[in-house]
């Protein structure tokens, strides 16, 4: 029953199955079989372990080996944390004004004849 992982831009193969009700609030994560019903998706082994259920839901891991994937980074490996302050310049956005462009008629465009229309534009011109 193979595949790809049903996550979004994940091309690893699928190797778990999850499962859901949503009535009892439980998701399911369980390994692939050839002779298990179809499930709501097949997730690859890092989704799988990272999968973290809605609020209130239980989460039930049924897979032979649920290990979640540990990645440790050797110290000789990780890079050296910088204390140098960076410099980031800022240019002054100009400021905005909410006038229109002398080439637009307003004169129809903001004439208020409601109550509602003459309170909410009040002073626009």
């Amino acid at each position: 029953m193979g595949g790809v992982c049903a996550r979004q831009f994940c091309s690893a193969p699928s190797i778990a199955r999850v499962d859901f009700d949503g009535e009892a609030r439980v998701v399911w994560i369980d390994d692939l079989g050839d002779h298990k019903p179809a499930a709501a998706c097949c997730l690859c082994r890092r989704h799988a372990d990272t999968l973290t259920p809605p609020r209130n839901w239980d989460l039930h891991d049924l897979r032979s080996q649920p290990e979640a994937a540990v990645v440790t980074i050797s110290p000789e490996l990780a890079p050296e944390p910088s204390l140098e302050p960076t410099q980031v310049s800022v240019e002054a956005a100009p400021a905005w004004s909410p006038r229109l462009f002398a080439s637009v008629d307003t004169g129809t465009v903001l004439d208020a004849t409601s109550p509602l229309l003459s309170r909410a534009f009040h002073g626009v011109r």
